[in-house]
């Protein structure tokens, strides 16, 4: 999960939360299209001066907040990388 790898959610909460959507039968990994994932993001009301920007979780019902804001700039690179591998 993207959170996890940003340092935003912790491992152990992650895949807690991993564990019960198998459980739920919820864990296929997706096939995207990266490139048109991040074109259509970037025109969600969320971007600022171009750059991406998501709200992550910190945990379970707690997102993340720097600065007032909880839209956290993401980088493409970092976004290619969590999409290429199905995972979000």
């Amino acid at each position: 999960m993207l959170a996890a790898r940003m340092g935003s959610w912790n491992r152990k909460e992650s895949e807690r939360q991993d564990k019960l959507l198998d459980k739920a039968g919820l864990t296929e990994k997706a096939k995207l299209n990266v490139d048109k994932m991040i074109e259509a993001m970037r025109v969600d009301k969320k971007v600022k001066a171009g750059e991406i920007r998501l709200v992550l979780p910190r945990g379970i019902g707690n997102m993340k907040k720097i600065n007032g804001q909880y839209k956290i700039k993401v980088s493409e690179a970092e976004l290619r990388k969590v999409l290429s591998e199905g995972l979000f």
